[in-house]
C-alpha cells in the first residue's frame, strides 16, 4: 500500500483502499477485473503487514515456483530472468513467451519477451530491466508434448 493509502494491483492499477474493509475492497476489484480481465474474478484481500513500508516490488503470477511480490533492492538494476529466479524459476508447464505490463507515464504497455532466448540461447540483450510496479505473467501451457 502507497502513503496515500492506495493500492497497486496488477492489470488495474492504484485503487484507493483506505477506510475499506477486504470485502468491499474485494468486491470493487472483482467489478473491475472482469470488466475487461476475466469472465470471472474472486480478489481474496487479506493483511499481510501493517505499519511495514514495503522495498520496491515486482508481481509473478503463473507458471512459476513461487508466484507472488519478488522485492527489488533500490538502486539496482534487475532484469526479468533474476525476477523469474527469485520467484522459484519457470516451472516444467510455463510458456516460453511471458508478458510484463507496466504502466509508464500513464500508458499501459505489455512487453512480450522469449525467455527461451534469454536462458537456453544466452541472448542478454533480451533480457529486459524490470522496475518497480511491473507486472509478469507466465502463462501455463495446456498440454505437453514429449
Amino acid at each position: 500500500m502507497t502513503d496515500s493509502g492506495e493500492l497497486d494491483v496488477p492489470y488495474v492499477g492504484r485503487v484507493k483502499a483506505v477506510n475499506k474493509t477486504c470485502k468491499q475492497l474485494s468486491g470493487e476489484l472483482k467489478t473491475l477485473l472482469e470488466k475487461d480481465y476475466y469472465h470471472v474474478a474472486t480478489p481474496l484481500i487479506a493483511i499481510d503487514r501493517v505499519g511495514a513500508r514495503n522495498m520496491d516490488q515486482v508481481f509473478v503470477q503463473g507458471a512459476v515456483g513461487r508466484p507472488g511480490y519478488v522485492d527489488l533492492a533500490p538502486g539496482d538494476k534487475v532484469t526479468i530472468s533474476k525476477v523469474i529466479q527469485a520467484a522459484g524459476g519457470l516451472s516444467s508447464m510455463a510458456k516460453r513467451v511471458i508478458k510484463v505490463t507496466r504502466n509508464k507515464d500513464g500508458v499501459k504497455q505489455v512487453i512480450s519477451v522469449d525467455m527461451r532466448e534469454i536462458m537456453e540461447r544466452a541472448k542478454v540483450d533480451q533480457d529486459i530491466q524490470i522496475f518497480a510496479g511491473d507486472h509478469i505473467f507466465v502463462e501455463q501451457k495446456i498440454f505437453t508434448f514429449q
